[in-house]
């Protein structure tokens, strides 16, 4: 996998599930996972995308995605973007205009 082809932008589903738990879902590619609560989703979207793109470890810690801010939308039924946010050296050693 080239780091260039990383996607900027992610849909991601995430669902509340019964006794608190949550769905965890990167719609466009298919794959899924679990958090056991809410401050756990960020986490584990990270390590799904880290794991789907074969991020190599070095360079994890250099960027993560994180949720859109769009303050009306809390809803987390609803199909959220995730945008790329990393270090000025990663973007452009990995990921070239």
């Amino acid at each position: 996998m080239k780091l260039h082809d990383l996607p900027k932008i992610i849909k991601v589903r995430i669902k509340r599930l019964p006794k608190g738990k949550f769905f965890i879902e990167l719609i466009d590619y298919g794959i899924f996972s679990e958090a056991d609560n809410q401050s756990e989703i960020h986490t584990i979207l990270n390590d799904l995308i880290y794991c789907y793109f074969d991020v190599p470890k070095e360079i994890q810690n250099q960027f993560h995605y994180e949720p859109a801010k769009n303050r009306e939308d809390i809803d987390f039924e609803k199909a959220k973007k995730f945008l790329i946010f990393s270090t000025p050296e990663f973007y452009k050693k990995y990921m070239p205009a």
